[in-house]
């Protein structure tokens, strides 16, 4: 009786461990990473966005039935995109199709690309390379499915992601975003490209030279998830190609902000003798511009990097800063978890590239 007892007592013990093991296991990601910031004082500041300024949002890399790599029709994307609030959509299907598919269809936008070249995708008068740039490209920073890497905190919020979506999709979701931006690797921000983020939204893939449909990727859930904030001088109008100039040409400009966090809220503009610029514009140290910031509320960091290194970190809700020099003021935003004394943040993740002012 007594060796049972002890067996029994050992049991538990264990299964105690393997309780532990797996607590600490699956909160990886809300510690770590972890950072430390200095805040820096500055006077919130209430603002209201310009009206002379129109802002569009934009999911990027997104595939239909057209392209045989996914089971969504270009219905069930314009359906997401009523239910997302989403204007715009970048469609990779390249084939003899595209032509059919793009076009305005009541308030929403759908674009098709024209073609492959040298592992760069032509947009008509601007490209996109991803993890690439020269002066005329774009680079995807980030993509939703794609330069993921493994390691223990990403397979931390993968297991989560799975063990979660049987009971609350909406839970899952924010963890397989986590899975993928803990991969995430912010580009050198000493040069001036234009950035854009994309979803690759794949829903089918081929095993045994078989199509299998990957159920989990509900567009409805997916393009949600990374999103694109284009801002234009102008409305869109009702003819396609003047829309796709204007478009093409606002992303080449880099007057986007790239947001990989869903339902997040944010804005910035500048400006200058009395007018309201978007991100991605030059402006003249002389004439004194200002740079407007508006954040949504919550856990949020917004950090400024000047030729390419940290200048500032404010955790302000609305403000406006001045630049006092010359350079690159490069915005990014990112979310933490805890703050503990000491200026320590755990679980801090970069959230959304707010792209950069010129100042001369």
């Amino acid at each position: 009786m007594d060796i049972n007892r002890k067996k029994s007592r050992f049991n538990w013990k264990l299964f105690g461990f393997f309780l532990l093991f797996l607590f600490v296991f699956l909160n990886l990601d809300i510690v770590f990473p972890v950072k430390h910031f200095s805040i820096t004082d500055i006077k919130q500041t209430d603002w209201t966005f310009p009206e002379d300024l129109k802002r569009y949002s934009l999911v990027f890399d997104i595939y239909t039935t057209k392209s045989n790599l996914s089971v969504a029709s270009e219905k069930d994307i314009l359906q997401s995109l009523n239910k997302n609030n989403i204007d715009i959509t970048l469609l990779t299907d390249c084939n003899f199709f595209s032509s059919k598919v793009e076009g305005i269809y009541g308030d929403k936008v759908l674009i098709s690309k024209c073609h492959i070249k040298n592992k760069t995708i032509y947009y008509d008068n601007f490209a996109v390379s991803f993890g690439q740039s020269n002066s005329s490209n774009c680079v995807e920073i980030y993509n939703l499915t794609k330069g993921i890497s493994f390691n223990i905190l990403n397979i931390s919020s993968l297991f989560k992601f799975m063990i979660f979506y049987p009971f609350s999709t909406e839970k899952s979701y924010k963890n397989l975003l986590d899975f993928n931006y803990l991969s995430l690797k912010l580009p050198d921000f000493s040069k001036n490209p234009c950035y854009i983020s994309g979803t690759g939204y794949y829903g089918r893939v081929k095993f045994l030279e078989k199509d299998y449909s990957i159920t989990i990727l509900d567009p409805n859930k997916t393009l949600s998830l990374v999103y694109n904030k284009l801002y234009l001088k102008q409305d869109i109008t009702s003819d396609l190609q003047t829309t796709k100039e204007l478009i093409f040409n606002a992303i080449k400009n880099g007057n986007l902000i790239s947001i990989y966090y869903p339902k997040l809220d944010v804005d910035i503009v500048a400006k200058q003798n009395q007018m309201f610029m978007p991100v991605g514009s030059v402006l003249n140290i002389d004439k004194s511009p200002e740079i407007f910031v508006k954040l949504s509320k919550g856990n949020i960091l917004l950090t400024v990097y000047k030729n390419g290194k940290l200048k500032s970190v404010f955790n302000e809700k609305s403000f406006v800063l001045k630049p006092d020099s010359e350079g690159y003021y490069t915005f990014v935003l990112y979310s933490y978890n805890i703050h503990i004394p000491f200026g320590i943040y755990l679980g801090v993740q970069p959230i959304a590239f707010l792209g950069n002012f010129y100042i001369q």
